[in-house]
């Protein structure tokens, strides 16, 4: 049997529905982007790939790769850069949909994906011989400033005065990410977003995300009745970049309570309260 790996970035036969007009849609990539596509094969199957140049009408064979992914499973990759034009990848019998590679990328901004190693929930190979592999994808999006939500996680104490006692508190950010120019994007599009968000790596346009929760893409429209959509999902830094994270803690202050300050600690150590710190400090003598 052979089969295409779920995260790679063409799509092969897509579920359309023939009854409705489908809408226009071409993927596409930069010159500068690397299309990794990645075939697994079992039972001593050998893929058949080519490209195909849909303006000058030219197909040409893909030289793939090897990689053994277990006794019975071999992976065949290659990845693609080919210059400007419109293409199509056949395998066997399929052919993916249509994409244009271009100097002019226009407002698309570059996802960047991968994952911490090869046990993830898809048939896809992130690491070969500790080197890994980093997958790319276009689309048109961004976050927009009035889907950015403000939050916080802490934790408050009540004392019997009813006077409230903040023990912890970080605020960070969500953002809404939202894809689909006004002519929207096809179902599938979405469905990939999702799939690769189960990722422990998805870098957008520079600066690495997770899903918040359970959010998945949400259709936010349907373009002219037709296959085409705009989505949205909640998103959140992977990384809290607020001030004094994996910073150095400062002094205490007398306004920040009983603190303790252990400078190389050794055996038979005492505390000993120190007013000028506001804090209790360890000394080897009494």
């Amino acid at each position: 049997m052979i089969s295409i790996g779920d995260v790679c970035p063409l799509f092969f036969k897509p579920l359309k529905y023939k009854y409705s007009n489908a809408g226009c849609f071409r993927q596409v990539f930069s010159l500068s982007d690397n299309i990794l596509l990645q075939i697994f094969c079992d039972n001593g199957e050998i893929p058949l790939a080519s490209l195909n140049d849909k303006i000058g009408n030219i197909s040409s064979s893909i030289a793939l790769l090897t990689y053994d992914v277990n006794e019975s499973v071999k992976m065949y990759y290659a990845s693609l850069s080919p210059s400007e034009g419109i293409y199509t990848v056949t395998i066997g019998d399929k052919e993916c949909e249509e994409f244009c590679v271009c100097e002019n990328i226009g407002d698309s901004i570059l996802i960047e994906y991968s994952h911490k190693d090869n046990n993830s929930a898809f048939d896809n190979i992130f690491w070969i011989d500790d080197v890994q592999q980093m997958f790319q994808f276009r689309i048109i999006g961004g976050f927009k400033p009035d889907g950015v939500d403000l939050k916080v996680e802490n934790e408050q104490f009540v004392n019997q005065k009813q006077e409230i006692i903040e023990m912890y508190s970080l605020p960070y950010k969500t953002f809404d990410f939202v894809f689909g120019t006004s002519r929207g994007v096809p179902y599938y599009i979405a469905e990939f977003i999702n799939k690769l968000l189960c990722l422990s790596h998805v870098n957008i346009d520079g600066n690495l995300y997770v899903r918040e929760g359970d959010s998945v893409p949400e259709k936010l429209d349907t373009i002219g009745k037709k296959q085409m959509f705009i989505y949205k999902v909640t998103l959140r830094p992977r990384e809290n970049d607020i001030a004094g994270i994996g910073g150095k803690t400062e002094i205490a202050t007398s306004s920040s309570g009983i603190a303790f300050l252990l400078t190389n600690p050794e055996e038979d150590d005492v505390l000993k309260y120190k007013k000028a710190q506001a804090a209790f400090v360890n000394e080897n003598y009494v």
